[in-house]
């Protein structure tokens, strides 16, 4: 991977997919670029997290069981309005479909990531992403 490791350190993300390996691979990436990384691995879950530690960064996948991740950035909205005005979000999926782009915007991510990940993108993202936090 290309990018400077030391640019994201000290930041913290929360990393949320029903998929086990997707969430392993997202936290390895992350550690490797120094962010203190907490994965959940359902809606509910990651709202737990919110409620005791706040992170810099979202990553949640779009299609999950029972609650998905614009469920997901809702709640935190309702829930979370201090961590929400302050927290980037990148929303992953690996289903592409005529205006995802505008519905993601509108739920409250600022970016959209496909799978399979290219690890550089999601970094640059990030650190896109964080200079304006």
């Amino acid at each position: 991977m290309s990018t400077n490791n030391s640019l994201l350190r000290g930041f913290r993300a929360l990393v949320v997919d029903d998929d086990v390996d997707s969430v392993i691979l997202l936290k390895l990436l992350l550690e490797e670029q120094n962010l203190e990384v907490i994965s959940a691995y359902s809606t509910q879950e990651a709202l737990n997290i919110l409620s005791k530690w706040s992170p810099d960064i979202l990553i949640s996948d779009l299609a999950m069981p029972v609650s998905d991740g614009f469920s997901l950035v809702q709640q935190i909205r309702h829930r979370f309005s201090k961590i929400d005005q302050r927290l980037a979000k990148i929303a992953l999926t690996a289903y592409v479909s005529p205006g995802i782009h505008s519905q993601i915007s509108q739920a409250g991510f600022q970016t959209l990531l496909t799978k399979p990940l290219e690890p550089d993108t999601l970094i640059q993202s990030i650190q896109k992403l964080v200079q304006f936090t």
